[in-house]
C-alpha cells in the first residue's frame, strides 16, 4: 500500500503520513512504505492518533523487536509508571503525580532535554524512536529535531575524510554529569559502562537527532532488528512520532 507524505517546511527532514491509522494492524506493505519513507526523512509525524500503550507496542513490532528498557534508567523496577516495553519519558512518578524536584528518579531524567540520539550508549543501537504525546503541554515541552545528514553533508570534503574512520565513546553517565548527576552505584555504573561508535556511518536510513521531550505524559518504544547492527549512532536512528 502507498502511503501519502506531506513534507513540512522546505527544504525538510520532516513529513507527516496522512493515511495510516497507527491503532489498527499494518500489512506487511504498508510497513515496508512507512520504512521507505523514513529513509527518505528523518522524521515522520503520525497526527491525529490515540494510541495506548499496548498498540503503541503493536505498531512498533512492525519494524523490529522492542528493545528491552533495562539499562538505560535508574528508575527501580517497582517506581515505573508504565508497562514492560515501554518507556517513561516524563516527570511523573507511579502514582500519576509530578516527581519532587529532588527526586532523583527526576534529577537523572532531565538529561532528555539535553541534544541526544536515543541509545547510542547501548552496544546496538535502536533502529528506531517511536514517541507519542500523552498530554500535550500548552506552553513549552517541545521535543526538537535535527538531521545530521545535513550537518555532515555542509562539512568540507577536508573535514569528512578526517573524521570518516573515527570512533566515539558513548556514555549515558558523561551527559547526565554535565548535568551535575553525579551519584551512581556500583552496579549502576557497571550497568551504564560506556560503548564505542563509529562517528559516521552511511546506512540507507536516515538520522536524525533531539532533544526536549514533553515534560508531562509522554511515552517512548524503541525498535531494534538486525539491520540495528549496521547503524552506527552518532548518525543516530530517526523518529517516528504519533501526535
Amino acid at each position: 500500500m502507498a502511503i501519502s507524505l506531506r513534507p513540512r517546511h522546505a527544504p525538510s527532514f520532516f513529513a507527516e503520513v496522512e493515511d495510516v491509522d497507527a491503532t489498527r494492524p499494518l500489512a506487511a506493505e504498508t510497513a515496508a512504505a512507512i520504512e521507505a519513507g523514513m529513509d527518505r526523512y528523518a522524521v515522520l509525524c503520525f497526527p491525529g492518533q490515540r494510541l495506548s500503550d499496548e498498540q503503541q507496542m503493536a505498531f512498533s513490532r512492525n519494524f523490529g523487536a522492542i528493545e528491552d528498557a533495562r539499562g538505560g534508567n535508574i528508575t527501580r523496577p517497582q517506581d515505573k509508571r508504565l508497562v514492560t516495553g515501554m518507556n517513561d519519558v516524563s516527570n511523573l512518578g507511579n502514582d500519576g503525580r509530578p516527581l519532587a524536584r529532588d527526586s532523583r528518579q527526576r534529577l537523572f531524567n532531565i538529561g532528555n532535554m539535553l541534544w541526544h540520539s536515543d541509545s547510542s550508549f547501548r552496544a546496538i543501537p535502536a533502529k528506531y524512536s517511536l514517541l507519542s504525546a500523552r498530554i500535550v503541554n500548552a506552553k513549552g515541552g517541545n521535543t526538537e529535531f535535527a538531521d545530521m545528514r545535513a550537518a555532515y553533508d555542509a562539512l568540507d570534503d577536508e573535514t569528512q575524510a578526517l573524521i570518516a574512520e573515527l570512533v566515539c565513546e558513548h556514555s549515558l553517565m558523561y551527559s547526565r554529569g554535565s548535568l551535575g548527576f553525579l551519584d551512581y552505584s556500583e552496579e549502576e555504573k557497571q550497568m551504564f559502562k560506556p560503548v564505542r561508535q563509529r562517528l559516521v556511518a552511511f546506512p540507507v536510513l536516515a538520522r536524525g537527532r533531539h532533544r526536549r521531550h514533553a515534560d508531562a505524559g509522554s511515552a517512548h518504544t524503541a525498535a531494534r532488528s538486525d539491520r540495528a547492527r549496521d547503524t552506527a549512532a552518532v548518525r543516530p536512528h530517526p523518529y517516528l512520532v504519533a501526535l
